[in-house]
């Protein structure tokens, strides 16, 4: 893949002052939370920096205080959210010890499940914005999900290598993993959709995960009892 050119990775604050009576802090993250939600449901190509403005009940030129670009924004709202799973990654490889790759691998799906529940937004992006090819899709593949797809891969070879796991293309393995993980959550507003007894994200979000790892691990199907 061609790396990107994009120079929106270093926002400029302009001069001058924010309009009176805004609160710094506050309204740069009411903008960037209005972005992440805007663009997990319209894309990228599908918003724009008024509608940005407008879902923040905010004006035009105080976005454009803090953010010269739409790809200014769009950087600065994922940023925090595909950076906190990267974290947790680094953490897991770090704690993984004398666990073999299954065992670490299990735990990567959990984790992400956990994630994706806090996080709908990411996965519903993802699903959306893999149609569109463009510098955007770009700069997130070269710094999230490249390199957030590292470890999981790694520990689907060394479970292939020990007879553990069927044979088949590690990123089409890992694909299909994702896939079980999030697509029950797409189109969804919480985990708690799934269920209709629970009122806890976290609860639910470990029965779809114990759910999934039984699936990829042990197989849907049983034997009935004699």
């Amino acid at each position: 893949m061609t790396k990107s050119t994009n120079t929106a990775t270093v926002p400029r604050r302009r001069r001058g002052r924010p309009p009176k009576g805004a609160d710094s802090v506050h309204t740069r993250s009411a903008l960037l939370r209005a972005a992440l939600s805007l663009f997990s449901r319209h894309g990228y190509e599908g918003v724009t920096l008024a509608q940005i403005a407008e879902e923040a009940n905010a004006t035009p030129s105080l976005l454009h205080y803090y953010f010269e670009s739409k790809a200014q924004v769009w950087e600065a709202a994922l940023d925090p959210i595909f950076e906190e799973f990267s974290r947790e990654l680094v953490e897991l490889e770090a704690e993984s010890g004398d666990r073999g790759p299954i065992e670490a691998l299990e735990l990567v799906i959990r984790r992400f499940i956990a994630y994706s529940a806090r996080h709908p937004e990411a996965s519903l992006l993802l699903r959306r914005q893999h149609r569109f090819s463009g510098p955007q899709m770009e700069w997130l593949i070269e710094k999230h999900l490249v390199p957030q797809r590292q470890y999981p891969r790694q520990l689907i070879e060394a479970a292939q290598k020990q007879g553990r796991m069927l044979g088949g293309a590690p990123d089409h393995i890992l694909q299909l993993i994702i896939g079980a993980a999030t697509n029950p959550l797409h189109g969804r507003l919480s985990i708690l959709d799934l269920y209709d007894d629970i009122d806890d994200e976290r609860d639910a979000a470990e029965l779809h995960a114990d759910l999934v790892v039984r699936a990829l691990f042990s197989g849907l199907v049983t034997q009935p009892n004699n």
